[in-house]
């Protein structure tokens, strides 16, 4: 039996927004997970009091 230690996600953006999303993929040297997951992160922390589940600490766990 394994343990599943993530789960993918899918979702779909306009179309300018995914052009820049590209583009940090290239510059970067990450991939297209880890820029998706800073960009959550950072919209975590911009955003404190929406998406409350999204900030409790089992959540957080392990993301900063």
């Amino acid at each position: 039996m394994t343990s599943k230690t993530s789960e993918a996600f899918a979702g779909r953006l306009p179309a300018d927004k995914a052009v820049l999303l590209k583009a940090a993929i290239e510059e970067s040297n990450e991939t297209e997970s880890e820029i998706v997951r800073r960009a959550l992160r950072l919209y975590i922390r911009q955003n404190p009091d929406y998406l409350k589940t999204l900030r409790s600490p089992d959540f957080l766990e392990g993301w900063f």
